[in-house]
């Protein structure tokens, strides 16, 4: 709750669906679908939550025969709150009741998951005041998680197909036709390229016709997908890098409340650490929607996309809009038992860029001045004694 008490959620069952055994010949765990909890507030209600973490594995067939060991570690963890006398839009059937998404309360909630392989050494996803942490659990892995859910604002409505013209690639095409056969909507969704979004945005007057409360996180494949980096495209969260890949610690989270974003993990680009976020301008009540972003990661990844030495770590922030234009927004950085904190908040969309430029911060020196019997110790890059007081040789 908002005053920081807990309140213990209370498992259920799980939603009506397919089950399968686990088949440890291939590395596979046992499946199920999403497990159902409730939780009394603090103000008696009873309330229910879908918590659905999923583990994608990938077994590359080998040309002699037979299968790989190669895993793509693609993992996700998902937590609604659903309403259990639902009649339209059912996310599931639980207890022969539709479970549908509700979506209007805000929540926070802390979750551990155990797992048998280690998670991505990356996370990313729709959270507020993200913290996570990774320990070992006998031969595997336990992954904690806190946070608060997000509004998303959500584009969707009838846009003329003729836009993705200039889109060779990157659009689900079939998506598209369908859609112009049927006269159906296109919603863009995160799954979606960035590069089409300003066109779409556009079409739909930069109004969203709805928010939706998000709590998710999910991990990227090491794997590099095949894009091109000029069209936007989030590259399917593939290409970690040798910064992310060869460190053998987690190295970092990225969280926002934007509809679209790009996912993968720091790289420069014209020496800077770039981020693409999209959303429309304006709230269902017109009025603009508030952007926040949030990036934790090891500083000495960060080092490592930078080439820096092992120093602490200073940065330049800047929120800009698609002409390059800088936007208003409130900014901090920290640094603090080997990981870096960056803040972005109260900038307005709809396709913000955060740009964030590293360096070794400078060495601090310090100087002993007196005044007499007085004595002040002076820190700084080029500290000064003050008007009246020497400095101590």
């Amino acid at each position: 709750s908002s005053s920081g008490s807990k309140a213990l959620g209370q498992y259920l069952g799980n939603a009506d669906g397919f089950t399968f055994a686990a088949d440890k010949e291939s590395g596979i765990s046992k499946g199920s679908t999403s497990s159902i909890f409730s939780i009394q507030d603090k103000d008696n209600l009873q309330r229910y939550f879908a918590v659905t973490p999923l583990i994608r594995q990938l077994k590359a067939r080998k040309s002699t025969g037979g299968y790989s060991e190669i895993q793509a570690p693609i993992f996700s963890l998902d937590m609604k709150e659903i309403g259990l006398e639902g009649k339209t839009n059912c996310l599931f059937i639980f207890k022969q009741k539709c479970a549908s998404h509700k979506s209007s309360e805000n929540f926070s909630a802390e979750i551990t998951v155990r797992l048998e392989k280690t998670p991505p050494k990356w996370l990313a996803g729709r959270i507020a005041g993200p913290k996570v942490s990774i320990s070992n659990f006998g031969a595997g892995k336990k992954i904690f998680v806190s946070g608060s859910s997000v509004s998303i604002p959500v584009a969707e409505g009838l846009v003329p197909t003729s836009i993705f013209a200039k889109y060779p690639r990157g659009v689900p095409m079939s998506s598209v036709l369908t859609a112009a056969e049927n006269g159906s909507k296109i919603v863009i969704d995160p799954g979606m390229a960035i590069m089409y979004a300003s066109d779409v945005f556009s079409a739909l007057k930069e109004k969203s016709v709805e928010t939706v409360n998000f709590w998710n996180i999910n991990g990227s494949s090491p794997l590099t997908a095949f894009c091109a980096e000029d069209l936007q495209v989030d590259c399917l969260q593939g290409g970690n890098g040798p910064c992310v890949e060869n460190s053998n610690e987690f190295v970092g989270l990225l969280a926002t409340n934007a509809l679209i974003f790009s996912r993968n993990p720091p790289k420069l680009i014209d020496e800077e650490i770039q981020f693409l976020l999209a959303s429309p301008h304006l709230l269902p009540n017109s009025k603009e929607a508030i952007g926040n972003f949030s990036l934790e990661a090891s500083s000495s990844m960060l080092r490592c996309v930078y080439g820096l030495p092992n120093l602490p770590l200073s940065a330049e922030i800047s929120v800009v809009n698609d002409a390059g234009v800088e936007k208003v927004a409130t900014k901090s950085f920290s640094e603090k038992n080997g990981f870096s904190y960056i803040s972005v908040n109260n900038f307005t969309f709809s396709i913000p860029k955060i740009k964030i430029k590293l360096s070794a911060a400078k060495k601090k020196v310090s100087i002993t001045c007196v005044k007499g019997k007085n004595k002040k110790v002076i820190s700084g890059d080029k500290p000064v004694c003050p008007a009246g007081y020497k400095k101590v040789i």
